[in-house]
């Protein structure tokens, strides 16, 4: 009886192992929106450090696009959806 049991553990676990890589595979990242703004002396760390500051625990692209200016790319996760 204990071994069918494990057994039928170790298959459930399996079953969503698969779903979990099947979810995480049809996720991507997807650019959102862009925000700029004047920035005396831009460097990098201080443009992500700005970008950090407005983000929501959300991937961002932080750049100097010119010596004056920081630009903040927000992403977003899209999930596709299977179709039967």
């Amino acid at each position: 009886m204990a071994a069918v049991k494990s057994n039928a553990v170790r298959s459930l676990c399996a079953a969503l192992c698969i779903i979990l890589m099947m979810s995480s595979a049809l996720s991507a990242w997807v650019e959102d929106h862009t925000e700029c703004d004047a920035m005396k002396s831009c460097t990098d760390a201080k443009c992500e450090q700005e970008c950090q500051n407005k983000s929501t625990n959300l991937p961002i692209e932080p750049e100097c696009t010119t010596p004056n200016e920081c630009c903040c790319t927000f992403y977003r996760e899209e999930h596709n959806v299977l179709h039967p």
